[in-house]
């Protein structure tokens, strides 16, 4: 087993729980106690878990929707201003279900004959005050805190369309990466950028230089990243 895959199934065993013991994981994982305390020491370093004398606990859970939304406000308007001016008429684009992309609904209301495709029930409602924009929910599991659909049939419904431009969010970017708290948040995000001809990440300043746990792709696979501050090529 990969550590990445290791320290998956820790980080899940303590979000379930809200506790784990270093001897249960080594038992469990069939590795040794400094192997498990060095995946520990990484996950802390990610902020997902906090060590304890002998194991460690929970320390971040995923903010609901509503939450999520107000914080940075500002800056996500922004962000969501500037790539609002990448859509054309006629476009045909997929807005995933990131609180900054949401911004976008207010900014490409005027847009003529343009086709959005989202994961978003949040989005989707949205734009339904906006009947010159055709707008496809993607079916799938819905997840209660983000208002997004995700896994296997969102998967594979995305995968039936191609679209001209994908905007989306990230919960943290790395030195090469942008990354996710949920690995079937991760796994849908990646099958949007299959389908996409142009994908933009839209972040603010405070995600960069802090990854989280799941990898959704490399920043040289983009080709942009929307910040608040500028507007950079697919490497930060």
């Amino acid at each position: 087993m990969f550590a990445e895959e290791r320290q998956y199934l820790i980080a899940e065993r303590v979000k379930r729980n809200g506790k784990v013991l270093v001897s249960d994981l080594s038992s469990e994982l069939g590795v040794s106690l400094p192997t498990i305390r060095r995946d520990l020491d990484e996950l802390e370093r990610k902020s997902i878990i906090k060590k304890i004398h002998g194991g460690a606990i929970a320390t971040t859970e995923e903010l609901p929707f509503s939450e999520r939304n107000i914080k940075n406000h500002r800056e996500k308007v922004k962000i969501a201003e500037t790539a609002s001016g990448l859509v054309c008429d006629n476009d045909i684009i997929f807005l995933d279900a990131g609180t900054t992309v949401f911004q976008m609904v207010s900014f490409i209301k005027d847009r003529s004959n343009t086709v959005v495709l989202t994961n978003s029930i949040k989005t989707a409602v949205a734009l339904l005050n906006y009947p010159n924009i055709v707008t496809n929910l993607i079916g799938g599991a819905i997840k209660p805190v983000s208002y997004a659909t995700v896994g296997a049939e969102a998967i594979a419904n995305i995968k039936r369309y191609k679209v001209n431009k994908l905007f989306l969010g990230a919960d943290g970017v790395g030195d090469d990466n942008f990354t996710v708290q949920d690995i079937n948040e991760a796994y849908t995000k990646q099958a949007m950028l299959e389908i996409a001809s142009e994908r933009y990440l839209l972040v603010d300043s405070s995600k960069i230089g802090k990854p989280t746990f799941v990898e959704v792709g490399k920043l040289k696979g983009l080709t942009k990243v929307i910040t608040e501050n500028d507007v950079l090529g697919g490497m930060i």
